[in-house]
């Protein structure tokens, strides 16, 4: 799909081609990569601060308990 969207993209020049693989490359693959990285880290540090909370006695032991606020 997105090749077919670059070709119709290039269909003016070599150049427009060139400039969308580089986009490509560059910014959108790296972009996409760099958000799911994001967002396994944001879950680790969620889950980190639920744990050392936990550890030290701030929450309950809530493992038979049903889940409301999730």
């Amino acid at each position: 799909m997105l090749g077919v969207v670059m070709s119709v993209l290039a269909a003016t020049s070599g150049t427009t081609y060139t400039i969308w693989l580089i986009v490509l490359w560059f910014i959108l693959i790296p972009g996409f990569a760099g958000a799911a990285i994001f967002y396994a880290l944001a879950q680790v540090a969620g889950e980190r601060a639920e744990n050392q909370a936990y550890a030290r006695g701030q929450r309950q032991d809530d493992a038979d308990v049903v889940v409301t606020d999730a």
